[in-house]
Parts: structure tokens; C-alpha cells; sequence
């Protein structure tokens, strides 16, 4: 049952991605190569494959924000093109590809997976957009300049955490999914909708 929940949702997202941003068409172009890769390339799969080599515990971290769910997340957060847009755990940069397209802002990917970091890298330069992706921790990531921060993983270690986002500057706006941070203000919380069911967004700004 789940499956077919699943399925069907993603059958919705793509129908809706077409008529709501197949308008640009540089984006329709990016989001056909993506959709051409996968009939070769899962990118879950070969998620799980890294981590495992990685030796990681839970190899099934790997999730992507659907585009109709981001671009309610941007809006809430009101990201536009004064802002340096960052976010930690990229996977194939389709988001980021999206804010470059969509809100004209600076984009930088943090991304520590070699092939996703390739194909996020070969679809900007489809987009035509100067949307950078490094190959690099979110630990050792550099957040000097960054103005808003997505971080979609959960079940992250909240030391962990902590530590990487002690390095945002002060007024930082910070977007989590289904949990919030210890010490950040909250300053509010949005449903929003995954293939795996429905969580809630926090959105924090650093002090």
C-alpha cells in the first residue's frame, strides 16, 4: 500500500512540477536530464552503496525535498536574490538548481557523495546558472556568507549539529525538517507534505 502512496505521490509532483516550472525553459531541460538519468542511475541505490563503503550505520539517509514542498519552504523563509542560499546535504542539486533559476540568489551546495556532486555540477551548466557545488562535510563546510541554510537530514547526531551550525553568523535563517534545534528561536513551523508522509518545517534564525 505504502508503495503505491508513494508512487502515486510522485506521479502528482511531477505533473505539477511541469505546469508550474516548465514555463523556464532552461529548468524544463534540467529537470528532463535528471528525469533521463534515472532510467539508468538510482540515485537511492547508489546512495546506499556509498554509505555502506563509507560504513555507516543507517544507509538509507538519502531523501530529496519534492520541488512543489521547497518552493513553499523558500516562500515561508523569503528567500530572494540579495540572499546566499546554502544547502548542506545537496544529493543531485536539483533544489539548488531551482532557487538559482527561480530566485536569481547566490547558491552554494554542500555535498560529500563524488557522483552526486558530477551531475549537480553537469545540470547547473545546463541551467546556465553560476550555482556552485562543493564536494566537502558539512562539518568542515565554510557558512561565513551563508544568509539561509536548508539542512533536509534527520536523525543527525544533535552534537553534531550543533557544531556546524555554532558557524552561521548572526540572522542566518535556518530551515529543518520534522525536528528542531536545541539552541536556535524557533520562529515558526510549516506543514509540509514528503513522499514519505507529512512533517512539519522549523525555521530558526541564528543569534
Amino acid at each position: 500500500m505504502l508503495y503505491f502512496r508513494v508512487k502515486w505521490f510522485f506521479l502528482r509532483e511531477q505533473c505539477s512540477v511541469v505546469r508550474r516550472y516548465y514555463t523556464n525553459p532552461r529548468f524544463a531541460w534540467v529537470d528532463l536530464t535528471y528525469n533521463f538519468l534515472n532510467l539508468f542511475w538510482n540515485p537511492y541505490r547508489a546512495c546506499r552503496k556509498f554509505l555502506q563503503k563509507q560504513g555507516e550505520k543507517d544507509v538509507h539517509m538519502y531523501g530529496e525535498t519534492p520541488l512543489t514542498t521547497f518552493e513553499r519552504l523558500m516562500d515561508a523563509v523569503g528567500l530572494c536574490a540579495e540572499d546566499t542560499y546554502v544547502e548542506l546535504g545537496s544529493g543531485r542539486g536539483k533544489t539548488c538548481v531551482w532557487a538559482g533559476l527561480f530566485r536569481r540568489c547566490k547558491v552554494r551546495g554542500i555535498e560529500w557523495m563524488p557522483s552526486f556532486v558530477r551531475v549537480s555540477r553537469v545540470c547547473a551548466k545546463i541551467a546556465g546558472k553560476p550555482v556552485r557545488f562543493e564536494q566537502t562535510n558539512m562539518l568542515t563546510a565554510d557558512l561565513s556568507d551563508a544568509t539561509v541554510v536548508y539542512f533536509y537530514g534527520i536523525h543527525m547526531d544533535a552534537g553534531l549539529l550543533d557544531e556546524v551550525f555554532a558557524r552561521l553568523k548572526p540572522g542566518c535563517r535556518l530551515i529543518t525538517i520534522s525536528e528542531p534545534l536545541n539552541n536556535f528561536q524557533v520562529t515558526h513551523v510549516l506543514p509540509v507534505c514528503f513522499p514519505w508522509g507529512e512533517t512539519e518545517a522549523y525555521f530558526h534564525k541564528a543569534r
